[in-house]
């Protein structure tokens, strides 16, 4: 991660900063994540809660995928 770097060699990076930069160029499957992220109060973001609540979101992502796949080989469907 570049920011770790930057924080290395002697530069403060600002959480706020890091947290926009994780959102900033999501496949559009994280639109109503991002919305959401951008309603939190300044108090309540930071770089850490942003990726947790991304985790979550892809994870939400990954086992709806694979539920629809599963309603669909069980009903006869070819994917």
């Amino acid at each position: 991660m570049s920011a770790a770097r930057l924080q290395e060699a002697g530069h403060k990076v600002d959480d706020l900063y890091l947290g926009f930069q994780m959102i900033r160029y999501l496949p559009q499957k994280f639109l109503s994540t991002v919305q959401q992220i951008y309603r939190w109060k300044e108090e309540e973001f930071f770089a850490g809660k942003v990726e947790a609540e991304l985790i979550a979101e892809a994870n939400r992502l990954h086992l709806m995928k694979q539920d629809l796949r599963t309603v669909f080989l069980n009903n006869g469907y070819n994917l």
